[in-house]
């Protein structure tokens, strides 16, 4: 844990827990217990840390990043999301935000501890190992996941209305575009910007990514992640694509997935993402699910674990993956989820679909396909 870490937590967490349980503080039965001078020491207690927080809010300087290590971590976004925009917009105009948010010339290098750490989160306990990667390479989920997270730094720094409203925003997708197998401790850069939002029915689509390159321009990897910010408008929609159908006649790979409720702290460290619906089932409830549900890069890159062996084959791959319905947690026994490889029409291109019970059946909980481009 970085210097200031704990600092940070332990602010946020008492800042939470002493403002919720103040009410029930005050009185048990209509009898009180505490003094005048009790309660006055407890406010300026929690004053104090609300004023600490604002004040050691961690800083995004990406002209000072020069590896994974020195992005935000979860507790530090964390942070930013509840205390590092004070003196920002209240209201939110997303698509007035769209054109500035954007990082230039961001260096990147993975080391393999990075890697490792992805790797052992991927792992199931069902699992006696966890997934056989590419050796020396930068897997295709990672990088997935680093768009996500790379896009919450970017928003985070860019917008400028209050943070809170950035949890709002549903991921919905994610697509990845490999040209070259990008390798572990090796310099590349990446300019991350945002395209103009996408109406759709529940609001509008927040379309982002960039592409990573070497110190000659030369292109690895693209990647792009789709968010779905919920509002009500009156703008024009597209019409929706209609649905796939999918014939288990055509199954070539089943792989059952039990998922304990505990999984989205194991992808915490990787995935940077600190939303309050995938941390704890009482959370999500919350928030108006039946439970916490799963990280949708974490199923993305569950999903590529089965091939990025095959992405060192000197081959260009493209993958995209939607999440349709979320797996609720925990996946597990008569609830577990069930990822299934369907061969296509088309040689070389394969869908993808992570099934999940849903009112006593299965149904597609995340879509996607894998096909070699060139």
């Amino acid at each position: 844990m970085r210097a200031g870490e704990h600092v940070c937590v332990m602010q946020i967490a008492m800042s939470c827990t002493l403002g919720a349980g103040l009410a029930s503080l005050l009185l048990i039965d209509g009898t009180p217990i505490l003094g005048l001078w009790d309660l006055f020491i407890l406010i300026v207690i929690f004053v104090i840390l609300i004023v600490v927080a604002f004040l050691t809010v961690p800083t995004i300087d990406p002209t000072t990043s020069n590896s994974v290590d020195d992005l935000p971590t979860w507790k530090q976004i964390l942070h930013l999301f509840l205390f590092g925009s004070p003196f920002k917009k209240f209201a939110c105009n997303l698509e007035a935000n769209v054109p500035k948010i954007k990082l230039d010339n961001l260096k990147v290098v993975v080391h393999q501890r990075h890697v490792d750490v992805y790797n052992k989160a991927l792992q199931l306990k069902s699992e006696a190992q966890a997934p056989a990667l590419l050796e020396g390479a930068i897997p295709v989920g990672f990088m997935g996941t680093m768009a996500v997270r790379l896009g919450y730094v970017a928003m985070l720094k860019c917008v400028d209305f209050q943070h809170f409203h950035l949890l709002g925003i549903i991921l919905r997708g994610v697509k990845v575009t490999v040209y070259k197998v990008p390798k572990v401790g090796e310099n590349y850069k990446i300019d991350i910007k945002c395209d103009p939002l996408q109406f759709v029915k529940k609001g509008a689509d927040l379309i982002g990514g960039g592409t990573l390159t070497d110190e000659k321009g030369t292109p690895y990897v693209k990647a792009q992640l789709v968010g779905l910010k919920m509002f009500k408008h009156k703008k024009e929609i597209p019409a929706p694509n209609p649905r796939k159908e999918f014939d288990d006649k055509n199954c070539i790979k089943t792989v059952e997935w039990e998922v304990g409720a505990d999984q989205p702290i194991n992808w915490l460290e990787t995935s940077g993402d600190p939303n309050p619906i995938h941390m704890h089932p009482i959370l999500g409830k919350i928030f108006g699910l039946k439970s916490n549900i799963m990280h949708g890069t974490w199923i993305f890159s569950k999903a590529m674990s089965y091939f990025e062996q095959q992405m060192g084959d000197g081959g260009q791959y493209q993958i995209e993956i939607k999440f349709v319905n979320p797996m609720n947690l925990p996946a597990t026994k008569k609830k577990k989820a069930v990822f299934k490889v369907y061969k296509t029409a088309v040689e070389g291109e394969f869908d993808m679909v992570v099934w999940v019970p849903k009112r006593g059946e299965m149904v597609p909980g995340s879509v996607g396909f894998m096909k070699k481009i060139a």
